[in-house]
């Protein structure tokens, strides 16, 4: 049972909303606290992760990292919003299989 390639392919709209989203960061040359112009694009965006923004504030990052604003607000939550996308693709596909009547495999083997 594997995820259908319509569902891989709709979870590749985080990936483009975080790359939309580095492209108006670099654009503004950084975030602005809400207050640049493309500040509201940036945290619409990266929804639904980024209305969780105090919790990813909280990130222990190493000091070496220039722009941790680049990672916090764009790319940490383009990759939990992609896990999200593929779990509720994978989801979605079992349901479809579940409801369809097709017989879903289990690990184990039965006698019947």
């Amino acid at each position: 049972m594997g995820i259908s390639r319509r569902a891989l392919i709709f979870s590749y709209i985080p990936l483009f909303a975080a790359v939309l989203s580095t492209c108006l960061f670099v654009l503004q040359k950084g975030f602005w606290g809400g207050h640049g112009r493309f500040d509201s694009w940036i945290a619409y965006l990266g929804l639904p992760v980024t209305a969780i923004s105090p919790v990813l504030e909280k990130i222990p990052l190493p000091e070496f990292i220039e722009n941790r604003d680049l990672l916090l607000i764009i790319w940490f939550p383009a990759f939990v919003n992609i896990v999200f996308f593929l779990g509720v693709a994978w989801l979605a596909s079992y349901a479809h299989q579940l409801y369809s009547g097709r017989k879903i495999r289990s690990g184990k083997d039965s006698a019947d």
